[in-house]
């Protein structure tokens, strides 16, 4: 398969170049950037790299959908909380306004993540 330009140096290929994934590693990391990386490190196509991705984000919403507490050892802990309804303020008002409690995503980052970004 031909490589096609898309943009901003990346090429639809099965394998992305080394000098574009230290580049995205500066920079925001999105979904194709992880499945990218997957294609580089496990030398496999970026089509089966992007369907790992996201069947990995599915079973993942799925957990939290249902729950359930993902942990992932190192990186980190995934869960459900309810945050409690408060009071809080308009400030284009003024007033004081009453906000309803809401399911919302916890997480707390293992101990890799936390020694990895001190350096």
């Amino acid at each position: 398969m031909d490589p096609t330009n898309v943009g901003d140096g990346l090429l639809i290929d099965d394998k992305i170049s080394h000098d574009r994934l230290n580049k995205v590693m500066e920079e925001n990391m999105i979904k194709v950037d992880i499945a990218d990386a997957i294609t580089h490190s496990a030398d496999i196509s970026r089509v089966t790299a992007l369907k790992a991705v996201d069947v990995i984000l599915e079973e993942m919403t799925g957990a939290l959908v249902k729950g359930s507490r993902i942990e992932i050892r190192g990186f980190g802990v995934f869960e459900k909380v309810v945050r409690k309804k408060s009071t809080g303020r308009d400030i284009l008002k003024g007033k004081i306004i009453e906000v309803p409690a809401a399911n919302t995503i916890k997480y707390k980052p293992g101990s890799n993540i936390v020694i990895a970004t001190k350096k």
